[in-house]
C-alpha cells in the first residue's frame, strides 16, 4: 500500500502496519494503522477526505461509535466534567485577567465556560454543527467555525491556545499548529493533550490496543513524535507531561473483562485504600511517560523582534 506521511511527506509502499484495523471500519472506510520509517509517526491510510470529516462530525459519530444506544446525555455530561475541572486546575496558574484565550476543538464549550472568568477573552473554534450550536445557544459562548484564517481571529492576537484531544483528529498537524502559531502572541502559549501511544496498556493488552485505533483519530503521538510535530511547527517546548486520566480499576477491567468500562468509568477512586493504591499506580505511569494521555506545554518561538 503507497502511503504518504501527514508529518513528513515521506512517500513508501513499505510502510509497516501497525494495526491492520480500526474498532469502527465500514464498508466505505476501513484504513489501517501504518509507521512512518522516517520520522516514527504512526497514522491512518488512507485517510479521511475533508467531506467525510465535516460529515463524521455533524453526526457525533464518534460518541454513537463508543456509546452506541446506551448514550445517555447527562452520564456524559457528569463524566466530561471530570477532565474539564482537571484542565482548568492545570491552566489557571498561566492565565490571568488580560489574556485572550483561545480554545481549538472546543466541543459543547463545556471548558470555555469554566475558564472564561479567569481570562479577558474566551473564544472558541469547533467543526461539529451539533456541538458549536450547543456552545453558542446553551452556554453563550464565542465559538466560530473552522479555519483558523477565516475565523475572524487577528495575527498575533491570542495570549494562550489550547487543544485538549484534538491534534490526533487533524490529518496534517503541522500545518495545523502552525496557523495557531500565527495567531499567538510572540511568547503567546500553546497546551496540547493527546492520547498517548506510548501507553502501557496499548503494549498489555491486545483488546485495548484494537479499542485505541479509531477512525477519528488518524494521527497517533507518543512523547518523541509530539515534541518533533510541535518543534516543527515553530514552537519551543517547554514540558511533556504524562497524565492518566483513568484509573487502576479501568486498567483491571480491560485485563480480565478486555473491554472498558463505559457505565462506569474509573476515574476517580474514592475509598482509602484503593484510593492509595491508584495514586501509586498513577505516579508511576505519569512519571514513566507511559499513562493514557500526554500534555505539551509550549511557547511560540517567534519573538517580537522577528
Amino acid at each position: 500500500m503507497s502511503a504518504t506521511c501527514p508529518v513528513c511527506d515521506t512517500q513508501s509502499g513499505d510502510f509497516p502496519v501497525i494495526h491492520a484495523a480500526v474498532r469502527d471500519a465500514t464498508d466505505d472506510y476501513a484504513p489501517k494503522a501504518l509507521k512512518c520509517s522516517t520520522c516514527g509517526i504512526v497514522f491512518l491510510w488512507p485517510r479521511m477526505d475533508a467531506a467525510a470529516q465535516q460529515v463524521f462530525y455533524d453526526s457525533n459519530t464518534q460518541l454513537l461509535n463508543t456509546h452506541g444506544d446506551d448514550f445517555d446525555w447527562d452520564d456524559y455530561t457528569r463524566r466530561t466534567r471530570a477532565d474539564v475541572m482537571r484542565r482548568v486546575a492545570f491552566l489557571t496558574p498561566h492565565l490571568s485577567m488580560d489574556h485572550r484565550l483561545l480554545e481549538i476543538g472546543c466541543g459543547y464549550g463545556f471548558f470555555l465556560s469554566e475558564i472564561r472568568g479567569k481570562v479577558a477573552t474566551a473564544i472558541g473554534i469547533e467543526p461539529g454543527a451539533a456541538r458549536q450550536a450547543f456552545a453558542k445557544d446553551e452556554l453563550r459562548l464565542d465559538v466560530r467555525s473552522p479555519p483558523l484564517s477565516t475565523a475572524g481571529i487577528p495575527p498575533a492576537s491570542i495570549d494562550v491556545a489550547c487543544a485538549f484531544q484534538v491534534l490526533e483528529h487533524i490529518d496534517r498537524p503541522i500545518p495545523f499548529l502552525s496557523e495557531i502559531r500565527d495567531a499567538l502572541r510572540p511568547d503567546g502559549l500553546l497546551i496540547v493533550e493527546v492520547p498517548n501511544f506510548a501507553d502501557l496498556y496499548v503494549r498489555l493488552s491486545a483488546p485495548y490496543r484494537a479499542f485505541h485505533f479509531q477512525s477519528a483519530h488518524l494521527v497517533y503521538f507518543a512523547p518523541a513524535t509530539l515534541q518533533r510535530v510541535v518543534e516543527a511547527s515553530g514552537f519551543t517546548v517547554e514540558s511533556l507531561i504524562g497524565v492518566q486520566r483513568y484509573a487502576f480499576g479501568n486498567a483491571l477491567h480491560w485485563l480480565t473483562k478486555g473491554r472498558p468500562q463505559l457505565k462506569r468509568p474509573s476515574r476517580n477512586v474514592e475509598s482509602g485504600l484503593a484510593r492509595a493504591a491508584d495514586r501509586l499506580y498513577r505516579r508511576c505511569l505519569e512519571s514513566t511517560r507511559r499513562s493514557d494521555t500526554l500534555i505539551c506545554i509550549a511557547r511560540n518561538a517567534r519573538t517580537a523582534a522577528d
